[in-house]
């Protein structure tokens, strides 16, 4: 049974999550993010060893009971894909429409996890070669490839359209680059940023002024 490379990432996991744990940051929504994803991505790699290890010791194990670990482990997968497109999604919507977008995947991989389970799969294993095969691993991969490049399409488009639509922030870049000093224009930069996001109404600070700016409006009326 050959776990090496399993065994190895899941130290470095580990120690990822303890040098996390041991510092103290702000509760912001992106960090708790980041945590679930790492916590996912653990669970993969404990999946994997435990299927390795079913497989291994199938003879001595009911059929059934060695299948059901092997999609589990190929279940992880779909679900690590998914949470490398929810952190992605962290830094383009509010963390309200997150939480929205969240629970609606979650139905998708819910229903996506169910049809793993359904459809069958195979075991094959000649000395240190073991893998899995059949409809079951057609459609994880099928579901990670569709993870993936919605991932890398998201991640592209809205780094173009960023990068087009602040042409205040590149301005300060460029005087960085250049030895100048920036600090007037990265001013300038968060405040055009904030009339920007108060215009969309993504600005909560923004909209409780406009409200107010309404309620004393009313009263002046009155």
């Amino acid at each position: 049974m050959n776990i090496q490379f399993q065994i190895c990432g899941l130290s470095i996991l580990f120690l990822l999550i303890l040098f996390y744990k041991s510092h103290k940051t702000l509760p912001l929504y992106k960090e708790r993010v980041f945590y679930a994803v790492l916590r996912i991505i653990t669970v993969s790699l404990m999946a994997d060893v435990l299927s390795l290890a079913a497989i291994r010791y199938r003879q001595s194990m009911p059929l059934l009971l060695v299948e059901t670990i092997c999609k589990s482990y190929i279940v992880t997968s779909i679900w690590g894909a998914w949470s490398a497109l929810i952190y992605v999604l962290t830094d383009i919507v509010t963390e309200k429409k997150h939480k929205k977008i969240t629970g609606r995947f979650i139905l998708l991989l819910t229903a996506q996890s169910l049809i793993v389970y359904l459809l069958p799969i195979y075991i094959y294993e000649n000395g240190n070669q073991v893998y899995t095969y059949g409809p079951s691993i057609i459609w994880v991969y099928i579901c990670v490839a569709l993870y993936i490049i919605a991932t890398v399409t998201i991640t592209c488009v809205y780094r173009k359209k960023d990068q087009s639509q602040d042409p205040v922030c590149n301005r300060s870049v460029d005087a960085y680059l250049d030895g100048k000093r920036g600090d007037s224009v990265f001013k300038q930069c968060a405040f055009d940023r904030r009339i920007c996001q108060c215009n969309r109404g993504h600005d909560p600070v923004c909209d409780h002024g406009k409200s107010g700016e309404k309620s004393g409006a009313q009263t002046g009326m009155l």
